[in-house]
């Protein structure tokens, strides 16, 4: 079962340090693995599932949330995730790094660095991506909600820092969507 990509390999490309030539059939499973595995939880079941169901043609509060948020987030995490993909490959059983002629490969640590860079960046994106759920929360009934598709996945806690498990700064947004439901109810 394919699953619908919310960015395409063109914007990765287009929008990061990518090269236009590296394969398109590269760059989509990284896209697909960062969305289930980052933006699904940033967003909960029942709003990815709505981003989902409604891609391409998202609409008002929606396309603002995909344009100015999603999108740079996801492209960040596809980044980081992809960076080791893309320069070791596996072929014929044998690890190997994929060179071109016209390059120099890159050192173990400065594909940590570049990795590193990409997280931070992702990072920041999903704050500001809560940041902006939060503040037009009415907007987006689907937050918090139940994914009829992707099952319960609530929207993750963030920080604004963690490195090697220790986290600074933790922004508890679990807390304001939880007292933003009750208040909804009333």
């Amino acid at each position: 079962m394919a699953t619908k990509l919310l960015v395409s390999a063109g914007e990765v490309k287009q929008f990061s340090r990518v090269s236009a030539s590296l394969d398109d059939n590269l760059v989509r499973p990284i896209i697909q693995l960062a969305q289930f595995t980052h933006i699904l939880p940033l967003l909960g079941g029942g709003l990815y599932d709505k981003l989902l169901a409604d891609h391409p043609t998202w609409a008002g509060v929606y396309s603002t949330l995909m344009e100015t948020y999603v999108k740079p987030c996801l492209i960040q995490w596809a980044l980081c995730e992809g960076i080791e993909d893309w320069h070791y490959r596996i072929e014929g059983g044998a690890v190997g790094t994929r060179q071109s002629d016209n390059m120099t490969p890159a050192a173990d640590p400065d594909i940590s660095r570049l990795q590193d860079t990409a997280r931070r960046r992702a990072q920041k994106y999903a704050i500001y991506t809560i940041n902006y759920l939060c503040k037009n929360a009415s907007s987006f009934p689907e937050y918090g909600a139940e994914g009829a598709v992707s099952g319960l996945v609530c929207p993750a806690q963030t920080s604004d820092y963690t490195t090697g498990g220790l986290e600074i700064g933790r922004k508890n947004k679990q807390s304001e969507l939880k007292r933003w439901q009750y208040d909804r109810r009333r």
